[in-house]
């Protein structure tokens, strides 16, 4: 009697921990899922509230912190010590691989050439494809598309080489800084025949913060967006959801709840404040020599011109119709002014321009938000580009 009576008791307790722990996971879950910001809206579109580094996500933060290497579970960018960060390789979304292993978006290229034309497509989120959910919808990828149908019923269109191929170089709110340091230590070896750049709505952004500028741009950019994963007698917690939760909220939330633009760094974060010039004062001088985009751009020129590499530089549009943009005159003036330096330095080096507009591509259509747009206004986008590139090849 006595042993069944203890055997009770036994089930009973084994009961209730099954229960208390079916509960304590089953809430760790739901919570986990509520915090995390997915970004794409009941349409299947991806959300104006569109987390960029997939922190925000509970769930990619317990995969960082596990060392999990499913590229599904990977964050989107990686910091590097000389390039600020990359595309992180193999990281992967809705299914399909976005990034390759060579560290950016869309199909691989080698680094040996193997006779084809190569196009690089530098620039930030316009360039890279924030506005679409597939890499094969982003202007690069449909461009190197168009190029390669044009080429096949062209007859001796490139009579030296074997095809094209187009590389996209493009990294969410990418500046001028991003744009120079990775070609001088990456994109330079890719031996690009030509580069395709639009660039300077980041530049912009940044150069509203007239009180912290700095022309290094530490006022700025964040690095802390990558997690180094618990030592491994820790990481047995994290198979709970429960403490993956309780772990993530008291002792990684600056990451989990950053506010939306994941790659500024918050009022928190040291930096030094090496440079006291006053950003409006400058612009409005006219005193170009310690305004970044100026120096960034023109350095980033010169490489260019040195490699003898064929450069098509377009202007960074704007889309009217967004709040964002009538409400930032600011905004709108260092576009114009980073505009006007891409212009003027087009025609004194005699780079190719292509007067690219919001009525090129009808931005009040198709763009999302204030500049970027959907797969339909990224395949009107390549086909203007189209037009360019083959005339300039001829």
């Amino acid at each position: 009697m006595m042993k069944r009576s203890k055997f009770r008791i036994f089930i009973y307790w084994c009961i209730l921990i099954a229960i208390v722990s079916a509960v304590s996971e089953t809430t760790g879950y739901v919570v986990m899922l509520r915090e995390s910001k997915i970004g794409i809206d009941n349409n299947g579109n991806i959300d104006s509230s569109y987390d960029f580094l997939n922190n925000s996500n509970y769930f990619h933060v317990r995969g960082m912190l596990m060392g999990d290497t499913t590229p599904a579970q990977l964050p989107r960018y990686l910091a590097q010590p000389y390039m600020a960060y990359i595309a992180y390789p193999r990281f992967a979304k809705y299914g399909q691989q976005e990034h390759n292993e060579d560290g950016y978006r869309g199909k691989r290229l080698p680094l040996e050439r193997d006779g084809k034309f190569r196009i690089l497509c530098m620039g930030g989120s316009t360039t890279y494809g924030n506005g679409v959910r597939r890499w094969q919808q982003s202007y690069p990828a449909q461009l190197d598309s168009l190029l390669n149908v044009y080429c096949s019923k062209v007859p001796g269109f490139l009579n030296q080489y074997k095809g094209v191929e187009v590389l996209n170089a493009g990294v969410e709110a990418g500046t001028s800084a991003e744009e120079l340091s990775q070609y001088i230590f990456k994109y330079h070896y890719y031996k690009p025949d030509m580069v395709i750049l639009q660039t300077g709505g980041n530049d912009a952004l940044i150069n509203t913060d007239d009180h912290n500028y700095q022309p290094d741009y530490t006022h700025y950019r964040r690095m802390d967006f990558n997690l180094a994963p618990l030592p491994p007698r820790s990481r047995w917690l994290l198979k709970s959801y429960f403490c993956s939760y309780v772990i993530i909220r008291l002792f990684f939330s600056s990451v989990a709840e950053h506010p939306f633009y994941k790659f500024e760094k918050d009022g928190s974060t040291a930096y030094c404040r090496w440079n006291h010039l006053n950003v409006d004062s400058l612009i409005k001088a006219g005193d170009y020599d310690y305004y970044a985009f100026n120096h960034n751009f023109n350095a980033l020129m010169r490489e260019l011109k040195s490699d003898s590499v064929r450069v098509l530089l377009m202007p960074f549009v704007l889309n009217p119709s967004s709040e964002m943009v009538k409400g930032n005159p600011m905004y709108r003036e260092n576009v114009k002014l980073a505009n006007g330096m891409i212009e003027s330095v087009a025609s004194a080096s005699g780079f190719d321009f292509l007067n690219f507009t919001s009525d090129s591509v009808s931005y009040e259509k198709y763009a999302i938000d204030d500049c970027h747009l959907n797969a339909t206004g990224e395949h009107l986008k390549a086909e203007v580009i189209l037009r360019k590139v083959t005339n300039i090849i001829k």
